[in-house]
């Protein structure tokens, strides 16, 4: 069964996910018709792959990503298995034009479970904001992972010796570059607002908080800033590039 869940998602085979998935629903049913004990089928990776397969680009569009989030709203009551953050980040990679309603279920159901938001799943979320020209909500999950990467990674460490004890705290609060590139391309999606000026201003951040910019930082920003006509934004960025 797990070489089932495996070959489908590495396949993007969503036929054979759902009839997995069929298969494993009937022998549920029929064990419980006969009073039997249930039985955990599927962990994290099977759903992980079975997901996978639901939302590939030649599943069937939005009935098949629909199908996927029912899936994972389910897991846990169905299969045991509580969704996490690899998972959530799977489907919101997936989504290949879905409706922002479904995509935005993902994140209610991610703060109503409370799930460990990661790096990746923040980048997704913040582009499934970008998408529906919803700057203040993705600016919002951008500024909650910088706050979530501030309480985990700021991790004390005691050293202790004969004489004294003595604690350092060692801090890498902040997101990492994908984080930081998608909310970029949040704001240069938006020239005529002042996109091109406020991205440059999180490069600058970016800079100051020691995340190393990288190709996909400059793609999206460089015409963004060359439709300004700006050369203090342009003389910005080519410093950063150049550092880079």
């Amino acid at each position: 069964m797990h070489i089932l869940a495996a070959a489908s998602g590495e396949a993007g085979d969503a036929v054979s996910a759902k009839r997995l998935l069929d298969l494993l629903r009937k022998q549920q049913m029929n064990d419980q018709s006969k009073g039997q004990e249930r039985v955990k089928v599927l962990n994290i990776v099977d759903c992980g792959y079975l997901c996978k397969a639901l939302v590939a680009p030649s599943a069937g569009g939005d009935s098949s990503f629909l199908e996927a989030v029912s899936f994972m709203e389910t897991m846990q009551g169905e299969w045991g298995v509580m969704p996490d953050a690899q998972l959530c980040t799977i489907l919101l990679s997936g989504c290949h034009g879905a409706s922002s309603k479904h995509e935005k279920r993902i994140h209610e159901f991610v703060v109503q479970n409370d799930i460990d938001v990661n790096d990746f799943l923040a980048a997704a979320l913040i582009r499934v904001y970008g998408r529906a020209e919803d700057i203040e909500r993705a600016v919002a999950v951008f500024t909650a992972q910088q706050q979530r990467r501030q309480r985990h990674d700021t991790a004390p460490t005691t050293t202790t010796s004969t004489t004294t004890t003595t604690t350092t705290t060692t801090i890498h609060a902040t997101p990492t570059v994908n984080v930081w590139n998608a909310i970029i391309r949040v704001h240069v999606a938006r020239p005529s607002v002042g996109g091109a000026e406020r991205a440059v201003a999180l490069l600058n951040r970016m800079d100051a908080e020691g995340v190393r910019p990288d190709r996909a930082t400059f793609l999206p920003l460089l015409p963004a800033v060359g439709k300004t006509r700006s050369l203090t934004l342009a003389k910005e960025v080519h410093t950063h590039i150049i550092k880079s």
